[in-house]
């Protein structure tokens, strides 16, 4: 019968594999995620709605889109937030006014330009 003989760089190669893969150093998830599924374009509607610097009506505000405007979503936040008793998330928006970040409250979202073009044309 043959013998089985373990090798001592092969032990040591497994087990620091397995004490590797056990440690805990946390998860840090970032505060935005980017969109890989889900509306691409988004049409304000409110007259003058704010285009903030980061995801929180207390930053900076960047810019102004003008009821109808159609903006390019390009991320969302993972957190959804209240204002004025709308519950929804932040959207990282792209358009003539510039880029930033916008309360989906303000917004209406949808899948492809096109849609958005005719709901901005109907809010004209």
């Amino acid at each position: 019968m043959g013998s089985f003989r373990i090798y001592p760089p092969l032990l040591i190669l497994f087990l620091g594999a397995l004490v590797s893969c056990s440690s805990n150093d946390g998860i840090h998830l970032p505060e935005q995620e980017a969109l890989s599924s889900g509306p691409n374009y988004a049409v304000a509607v409110e007259q003058y709605v704010r285009v903030h610097g980061e995801p929180s009506r207390d930053s900076v505000v960047a810019g102004h889109l003008r009821r109808g405007d159609v903006a390019t979503i390009t991320s969302h936040s993972i957190f959804v937030d209240d204002i004025n008793d709308v519950l929804s998330r932040w959207y990282a928006v792209e358009g003539d006014a510039g880029s930033g970040w916008v309360f989906g409250g303000y917004l209406s979202l949808f899948d492809r330009l096109s849609q958005a073009e005719n709901a901005a044309a109907s809010l004209e």
